[in-house]
């Protein structure tokens, strides 16, 4: 096992190395941006998602607020019952996708060391 995993580590080599010298170091340096760029991005879309978030959280508990002036009782529950349904599919929807922004280390290793990135998705690791 240990020779298949140091011909596999070799063979990767090989191959970042035949791109390396295949490619001018002006693109290698844009490859490197982009991957920095791609990065920033993803965590720009974190953000968003989460003022997206408390904006949700906002809507749930002006709709809880205006359940409450509701007369009829059953009514408040359906008006109670679509705020929470709003609230968990939207708000999931958006804490889903900033728990995998931002826990995702790629996205980080990109903005710290986008040459590393850039080699684990060029040698699709």
């Amino acid at each position: 096992m240990s020779n298949k995993l140091e011909e596999k580590a070799l063979s990767l080599l090989e191959k970042f190395e035949d791109l390396a010298s295949e490619y001018s170091p002006q693109v290698i340096e844009a490859a490197v941006e982009a991957v920095r760029v791609s990065a920033i991005g993803e965590l720009l879309q974190a953000f968003i998602a989460l003022l997206l978030l408390v904006l949700v959280a906002w809507a749930f508990r002006w709709g809880l607020v205006q359940a409450k002036a509701i007369d009829c009782s059953e009514n408040r529950v359906v008006a109670r019952g679509t705020s929470f349904v709003f609230l968990v599919l939207f708000g999931g929807i958006c804490l889903i996708h900033i728990l995998s922004s931002v826990g995702d280390v790629w996205v980080w290793t990109s903005l710290v060391n986008p040459e590393l990135a850039l080699a684990h998705k060029v040698l699709g690791l």
